[in-house]
């Protein structure tokens, strides 16, 4: 799912669930978080305490959430760039 920083609720850290939309009328996932979930900002592997920071920071940050539909375990989340660019 592509999404925006401001339409994605992080935990404080990388256990139990994340919720995201695609856009601000659009409906929400709830996601797990698991061990082997990723998290990559311009192709650099971080930390979720990296992600979570950045996305706070900047809340027009664009990202891809990807995950597995039949459990609703997220895979990663990939930060892209800024809205617009």
């Amino acid at each position: 799912m592509e999404s925006q920083a401001s339409f994605v609720q992080l935990p404080e850290a990388a256990v139990g669930s994340l919720t995201a939309s695609a856009c601000a009328g659009c409906p929400s996932l709830t996601l797990q978080i698991a061990a082997g979930s990723t998290y990559l900002i311009g192709g650099r592997p971080v930390a979720f305490a990296e992600v979570r920071k950045a996305l706070l920071a900047d809340r027009q940050l664009q990202l891809l959430v990807t995950y597995f539909p039949a459990n609703r375990q997220l895979s990663r989340i990939i930060v892209t760039g800024k809205a617009g660019r």
